[in-house]
């Protein structure tokens, strides 16, 4: 069939955002391709003051398999051992 000449009319729609929703009790769960799993609190991962990286470049360079290529989850100040290498999922 052939493709529609009649140009196509866009009308912009006004969004409210929904609120908030509380991160209280709530854990996000890094995944890596090795089996292991961990937990942090939502807070401190998802809140304006917490901090979270995904990884995907060291130095410039791609990471390296033993650094957790092709991605790993970074924790700034929680630690060392929630950031997960390998990263194949992410839940909350």
């Amino acid at each position: 069939p052939a493709a529609p000449t009649d140009p196509i009319s866009v009308r912009p729609i006004s969004v409210r955002p929904p609120a908030e929703p509380s991160l209280s009790g709530l854990h996000v769960i890094f995944e890596g391709a090795d089996g292991y799993e961990s937990s942090t609190p939502a807070s401190a991962v998802l809140s304006e003051d917490g901090d979270c990286l995904l990884a995907t470049h060291m130095n410039g360079e791609p990471l390296a398999a033993d650094h957790g290529y092709p991605c790993r989850a970074l924790l700034p100040g929680i630690a060392g051992a929630r950031s997960v290498k390998w990263v194949t999922a992410i839940r909350l």
